[in-house]
């Protein structure tokens, strides 16, 4: 297990690496309106995408056959093109922004649902060379459109490089589409999981509503330039940290899909060693002693980022620690549980900016607050679920 971890950690890291150093470039080259204005395509696109495959690309991995793990990807791929032609009109009717946001809704679908596929064959190296090629894409349409001087060059560069990403995972391993589109067997697929389709869309809805708002709060609470502060410390944060959990959730799927663990220790136990943990203490003590080499790499533009980083981290980290739970709740199907703590994390955060009055780095040091308990939530949960489920087995 720890090998395709590391196979995964190694394509992620790559690929992260390429990014982090194309945005000391990219900071230069575009405004901090032009990152908030990716970041809010980004967050629309992604709960549009959550509708569109109805979390049902995370059944895959579960299949019990390759023909059944293949005939659920064509299902969730015709699920999300369905999606994308209704909505396409009303896309257009409110502008750019929501158009921009449905056809990268459609291309992250897609690249979910071919790396769920992936996932289920155990093809960790091809999803490591596949993010690698991916990131690369993008930083290099992004710099190419910036010396053409493309209007809103960074969001078009990364839009372009996930339809080219999704496109080229489709021919490379499922290939050419020569199956009809079935709806109906699309729509029973979903009716089959509702466990994903329902409760797991709606929690996915709420969880990255949670994840998104203090983005969009930020900017309606303290202006467009303090939102684009905000996204980039978190793009500089959270991209690294997204796909290290990405990759980590992805090799947890594939085992635990077919085992399950029996206690909250064998969730933990072999992942978190106490090097682990002291690695993590360390990684939150450099960031914040290296605020002012943030500054430095960035621009002066970018003091209140470099402040808002160390606390991107905190808040990062929390989430890493919480991932092997988060994936059992999938694995054992109790996303009503984890419906209910992203909707009090949700209404937290909501209250927060609309009860308050506090400053950016105050409204943050809260939000790491409220991810700690959320996390705990999260954790005790599955921990309740998996001990009943001790108790209710036989023998």
């Amino acid at each position: 297990m720890l090998s395709n971890v590391k196979k995964l950690v190694l394509g992620n890291g790559t690929a992260q690496a390429l990014q982090l150093i194309s945005l000391l470039i990219l900071s230069r080259l575009y405004r901090p309106d032009d990152f908030g204005l990716l970041a809010a395509v980004q967050s629309i696109a992604t709960l549009a995408c959550v509708v569109g495959t109805l979390q049902l690309h995370l059944t895959i991995p579960l299949a019990a056959t390759s023909e059944i793990a293949r005939s659920t990807a064509e299902s969730v791929q015709t699920l999300c093109a369905a999606f994308f032609l209704v909505s396409l009109p009303f896309a257009l009717f409110l502008g750019n922004v929501a158009a921009s946001s449905l056809v990268l809704a459609l291309c992250l679908g897609l690249s979910n649902t071919y790396t769920s596929y992936l996932v289920y064959q155990g093809s960790f190296s091809q999803l490591s060379r596949f993010y690698i090629a991916r990131a690369a894409a993008i930083v290099a349409l992004q710099l190419v459109f910036a010396m053409l001087d493309v209007d809103s060059g960074l969001l078009w560069g990364f839009v372009l490089a996930e339809a080219i990403a999704a496109f080229s995972l489709r021919m490379a391993y499922l290939g050419p589409l020569l199956r009809k589109p079935d709806l109906r067997k699309a729509f029973a697929l979903a009716a089959s999981f509702r466990s994903f389709s329902v409760y797991g869309t709606m929690q996915e809805l709420v969880s990255v509503s949670a994840f998104y708002a203090p983005l969009l709060l930020f900017t309606s609470t303290f202006g467009e330039s303090t939102g684009g502060q905000f996204s980039m410390a978190s793009r500089l944060v959270w991209a690294p940290v997204v796909l290290l959990s990405g990759s980590l959730a992805q090799v947890l799927y594939h085992r635990w899909g077919q085992l399950l663990p029996t206690t909250p220790g064998s969730i933990y136990r072999p992942l978190f060693s106490p090097m682990v943990v002291i690695g993590a203490f360390v990684v939150c003590a450099l960031a914040f002693a290296c605020q002012d080499m943030f500054l430095l790499a960035l621009g002066e533009q970018w003091g209140l980022a470099s402040r808002l980083m160390p606390l991107q981290v905190l808040w990062g980290m929390v989430f890493l620690l919480s991932t092997p739970f988060r994936v059992v709740v999938r694995v054992m199907h109790l996303q009503k549980h984890l419906l209910a703590i992203d909707l009090a994390m949700l209404a937290s955060i909501m209250l927060l900016f609309a009860l308050t009055d506090v400053a950016p780095l105050t409204a943050m040091w809260f939000l790491v607050m409220l991810a700690v308990c959320q996390s705990g939530l999260i954790a005790a949960s599955v921990s309740f679920a998996l001990r009943r489920r001790a108790v209710a087995l036989p023998g």
